[in-house]
């Protein structure tokens, strides 16, 4: 089994970039509670319904920056999707966190 690492680079073309962004803001502004980034980790709680956009949207963004794991899990109620990013890629966890309403904007 191949266990090289994963190149944390990005092949998606800089004129898409912006389009994905908004995709990322639109998916996220359905979230029922606010992220939750963690060492690592990125934990996000959708709708149920919001489960095949999500997917396809995880799973372009893999297509271009693999070094992203996603998982998915039904729970009550929703869909939780966790990313996480190996030592090196935090930074872009943290930017992909910044598109998702802050605590003060889910409360207000």
């Amino acid at each position: 089994m191949d266990q090289r690492p994963v190149p944390i680079a990005c092949s998606l073309p800089a004129g898409e970039r912006s389009g994905r962004l908004d995709e990322f803001r639109a998916l996220f502004a359905g979230l029922l509670e606010p992220a939750d980034r963690r060492a690592g980790t990125l934990r996000l709680l959708l709708p149920a319904g919001a489960e095949a956009a999500a997917r396809d949207l995880f799973a372009r963004e893999q297509d271009c920056c693999p070094f992203f794991a996603v998982g998915f899990q039904g729970v009550a109620g929703g869909l939780e999707v966790e990313v996480s990013v190996p030592p090196g890629a935090e930074e872009l966890l943290d930017g992909l966190a910044g598109l998702a309403p802050s605590r003060a904007q889910a409360a207000s």
